[in-house]
């Protein structure tokens, strides 16, 4: 097939049309170009690439009046991308000399192909395009006199006589049969600049990113009232400073270590795993935990004490109790008053330590250990305290923490900006790391269970009321699980059956085999509801590093427990 292939390529990238009066249309310009030069080479093969997809039909028209045979690449039937040593169609007789290049991201794939580039943009006054593309190949690139978009890259290569700098259109042909003649050293020049260009490129993404591990993004508030809201958050800090005041001053004291796991900002940090690994850390070294925590949106008021294990429906326990008490790894205490809750389990269980969940802003329990935990995806808050953004406190309240775990740090790239904003607080906290995962997908209604790498459906649709969805999102992309659609509901959401039925109907015209979504979520599912399509809930483990420092914050000594 070689012996098919033309003997010069001359690909017009990029071709654009006046922009001002007295410019040159550069397909106008190409297409006299090609009828001037083909004359004394009937092999040459023109690649003419229009700029905009909207200028294809008017170029097609264009190569019609000059009576030039062209083909579309979109018109061509065999697979992959466009190569003209292989093409049935360039091949055939007689023979097209133009091929339309009147699609869309494949013109860098043809650039092998090309014995000389001509860049368009550059001849009207556009501001040029990138000739560094067709330069990496070591193809001679002409270009007109209008390359200001990259003026720094131009004067490089015209003082290493890198590339052909035209005056204007009437110059085209010349410079093509120039190039067409003898390329000489052009191209090899051309691609020892792009080369250069290319180191000072990773150079400058290098300082970027280690710009970006120093820093943590700020976010500005996305409310039209910014001095309201700047006001409202003045009123909430001064609002829970006077609060936790008021609380430390009537702190009291339990007769076992407390352990808080807490957070700054409302929900989605990964909390729930955090006080699963605990409970089972404490377990696996002899101790018997306990689990004391709100119950966030439960109907009932008073404080209740259930055996791990135990059933309880929402109204009870709310979502993330009853998730603690499907784990069977602990005793789990309910309700408002944490002291109070606390003297209940103590007084039905025998456990030796009390992990506290959500607790780093109740001042009115002691603890002996506060664990704060700062999600990587979402770190503090988007914009500042509440309104402005999801901050219970301040980031100086940091500093009162005796441990930070970065939770997620898998998924993001800013595990290092926030232990350096940490630092900013708190110079003396152990920062560990924790990660997600992934255990089980089990299916809502019979409980059966399946392997996260063998999930029993292959196209799903998910859903999730979370703090921070894009947690389960980052889950599933982890499991190779791309929803073909998303629903996404306020924390601690309660699902009806009839907008779960409306979700299936939508998620089955969709083509997805299965509903997908989290433990939480399946805690707030209505029970014994039936649905268009298998909902199946992803179990989640949490691993925290490094796990000799973990023991070393839990072990016995740290608050006198009897070895």
């Amino acid at each position: 097939m070689e012996s098919l292939r033309p003997a010069k390529v001359w690909i017009a990238a990029s071709t654009m049309p006046p922009a001002e009066p007295g410019d040159p249309d550069e397909d106008d310009a190409v297409i006299e170009a090609f009828e001037r030069v083909k004359q004394d080479r009937p092999d040459l093969v023109l690649v003419l690439a229009p700029r905009k997809p909207e200028r294809f039909e008017a170029v097609a028209r264009k190569l019609d009046a000059a009576g030039i045979g062209f083909l579309r690449r979109s018109a061509m039937q065999w697979g992959g991308p466009p190569g003209l040593p292989s093409s049935p169609e360039l091949a055939a007789e007689p023979r097209p000399r133009v091929l339309l290049l009147d699609t869309i991201g494949e013109l860098s794939g043809l650039f092998a192909l090309a014995d000389v580039v001509f860049m368009g943009g550059t001849l009207a006054r556009r501001g040029g395009h990138n000739i560094l593309e067709p330069a990496f190949f070591g193809k001679p690139v002409i270009a007109g006199p209008h390359m200001e978009n990259f003026q720094a890259i131009a004067d490089e290569f015209r003082q290493a006589s890198a590339c052909l700098t035209i005056d204007g259109a009437e110059d085209l042909p010349a410079a093509l049969e120039r190039l067409l003649r003898d390329p000489g050293e052009m191209g090899g020049r051309g691609r020892a600049c792009a080369q250069a260009e290319r180191g000072a490129a990773s150079r400058a993404v290098a300082e970027i990113a280690a710009l970006h591990a120093r820093g943590v993004p700020r976010y500005r508030p996305a409310q039209p009232w910014p001095a309201l809201g700047a006001a409202l958050a003045l009123a909430w800090e001064w609002g829970g400073r006077r609060k936790r005041t008021r609380g430390l001053k009537h702190a009291r004291k339990l007769a076992v270590p407390v352990i808080s796991v807490g957070n700054l900002t409302m929900g989605g940090t990964g909390k729930t795993p955090c006080v699963l690994h605990l409970a089972e850390t404490l377990k696996e070294h002899g101790r018997n935990p306990g689990i004391l925590t709100r119950g966030y949106g439960r109907g009932e008021s008073k404080a209740a004490a259930l055996a791990a294990g135990a059933q309880a429906d929402a109204a009870l326990a709310g979502d993330e109790p009853r998730i603690f008490l499907s784990s069977g790894l602990a005793p789990v205490g309910i309700g408002a008053d944490r002291f109070e809750t606390g003297e209940l389990l103590l007084r039905d269980f025998p456990v030796d330590a009390l992990i506290l969940d959500d607790g780093f802003q109740h001042a009115r329990l002691h603890r002996d250990l506060d664990l704060l935990l700062i999600d990587a995806l979402e770190p503090f808050g988007r914009g500042g305290l509440f309104p402005l953004g999801r901050l219970r406190e301040p980031l100086s309240a940091i500093a009162r923490a005796d441990a930070v775990i970065i939770t997620r740090a898998e998924f993001s790239d800013l595990a290092g900006a926030v232990e350096s904003e940490v630092r900013r607080w708190n110079p003396r906290a152990p920062i560990l790391r924790a990660a997600v995962q992934p255990v089980a997908w089990v299916a809502y209604g019979s409980g059966a269970r399946y392997s996260p790498q063998s999930p029993p459906f292959q196209r799903a649709a998910a859903m999730c009321a979370l703090g921070n969805p894009r947690s389960f999102l980052r889950t599933l992309e982890q499991l190779g699980v791309a929803p073909l659609d998303w629903a996404e509901f306020p924390d601690h959401h309660r699902y009806a059956r009839e907008e779960l039925r409306r979700l299936s109907q939508r998620f089955a015209a969709r083509g997805a085999q299965a509903i997908v979504t989290t433990e939480k979520d399946a805690m707030n599912l209505p029970d014994k509801a039936a649905f268009a399509l298998p909902i199946y809930w992803l179990q989640v483990a949490m691993s925290i590093e490094p796990e000799e420092q973990l023991l070393s914050l839990l072990k016995p000594h740290a608050w006198g427990w009897p070895v």
